[in-house]
């Protein structure tokens, strides 16, 4: 009778463990285990002098790989943002200062104007992206 239970507990014990590999196999293979691949970006906020908002200078954050511009953004600052009609995102306002008839918000990567939505263009790994609160009158000049 000892040797049958012997036998009986290894068994349940063997089960026991195959069923814990293989849950720890199952689990690799779905890529719940594996981490995402973080990136460095330099982030920057140009709030106009008047606003009383400190500016945000080269600061170092790290975002998934694949991230848009908007994505980062709103790791790092209150964001809002509207939809347009052709699916992209208008940033509204940032860190509290919203955009207005006459002014709003535009970005640089690697200090080139991007004519790109904020959710469009990816940033890659080293970028340098830059915000600027700018009167569009001073654009048009």
């Amino acid at each position: 009778m000892r040797k049958i239970l012997a036998v009986l507990f290894m068994g349940i014990m063997m089960a026991f463990a195959f069923t814990a590999c293989n849950d720890d196999d199952n689990t690799a293979a779905s890529g719940q285990n594996e981490s995402t691949d973080m990136i460095e970006v330099v982030f920057s906020v140009d709030y106009p002098d008047e606003s009383g908002i400190t500016d945000i200078d080269d600061q170092v954050i790290q975002v998934p790989a694949g991230s848009s511009v908007l994505d980062a953004t709103t790791l790092t600052v209150e964001v809002i943002s509207e939809d347009s009609s052709d699916g992209s995102k208008y940033i509204t306002s940032i860190g509290g200062l919203a955009a207005t008839d006459s002014s709003g918000w535009v970005y640089e990567v690697n200090d080139k104007a991007i004519m790109e939505s904020a959710n469009v263009h990816k940033l890659s790994k080293g970028d340098e992206l830059s915000w600027e609160y700018t009167s569009w009158e001073d654009m048009d000049n």
